[in-house]
């Protein structure tokens, strides 16, 4: 029997997963994760890097509801050995693992789902292994804090808008002050 000939599908308990080292984010990663659950991501490996922010308890919804895991994950410099785990413990969970900062928003253009952006692009060689997605900043859109409407999500939206109808979008950098 032939690979193509394999359902691969089956294999994977998840499509689509992220995986992000945070410290002292709590206030932000319930937006972050239901953006991108809304986006099409089913599942995150959460390694947390010595917060002291109560993220556990941020978390423990979406653990509870089968859509998280949380690593504790103490120590300096630790991002590249966090993914090399991730890696190591679900490569064979996850069809796609997608490493990125809880400031950063996958946000397909094209696409109503980024899975559909992945699979896509993915598909179009049998010899590609992996896909970079290049940045761009929006900027906070003005605000100085963050908009009682919500934080980074709001703003990414906002400054989408500014830029995608011509106008001036203001600040560049960070998405929004954590400060």
């Amino acid at each position: 029997m032939k690979i193509d000939e394999l359902n691969l599908e089956k294999c994977f308990e998840h499509k689509l997963a992220i995986a992000a080292i945070v410290k002292d984010e709590a206030p932000y990663i319930e937006e972050w994760m239901d953006y991108h659950i809304l986006a099409g991501v089913d599942y995150f490996y959460i390694y947390d890097n010595d917060s002291s922010d109560d993220l556990r308890g941020k978390l423990q919804r979406y653990i509870d509801a089968g859509k998280a895991e949380y690593h504790y994950y103490p120590g300096r410099y630790r991002q590249l050995e966090a993914y090399n785990d991730a890696i190591r413990k679900h490569k064979f969970d996850s069809k796609y693992i997608a490493f990125i900062d809880i400031d950063e928003f996958l946000l397909p253009l094209q696409q109503e789902l980024i899975l559909d952006i992945v699979e896509e692009t993915m598909s179009m060689d049998d010899s590609t292994a992996g896909l970079a997605i290049n940045c761009k900043s929006f900027g906070s859109s003005g605000h100085k804090a963050i908009p009682p409407m919500g934080g980074y999500w709001t703003t990414t939206c906002i400054a989408h808008r500014m830029a995608t109808t011509g106008q001036t979008c203001l600040g560049n950098g960070m998405l929004m002050s954590k400060q």
